[in-house]
């Protein structure tokens, strides 16, 4: 299951993950786990890892 990345409004509070199934749609803001205030879904690129046994091939 990936891992999203939210913020919260308070910057003292670091950012924190949310594993959210693929099949759903990435929520856009879910509560602080130290407030409770809503924070907001930071996007960022997927990871993909290469190696033989993924499809990679070098020619």
């Amino acid at each position: 299951m990936p891992s999203q990345v939210y913020r919260c409004r308070n910057p003292e509070h670091p950012d924190f993950e949310v594993s959210v199934p693929i099949k759903d749609d990435v929520p856009q803001f879910q509560h602080c786990p130290k407030c409770g205030n809503a924070s907001s879904w930071l996007p960022s690129a997927p990871n993909f890892i290469g190696g033989p046994t993924t499809g990679a091939r070098k020619e």
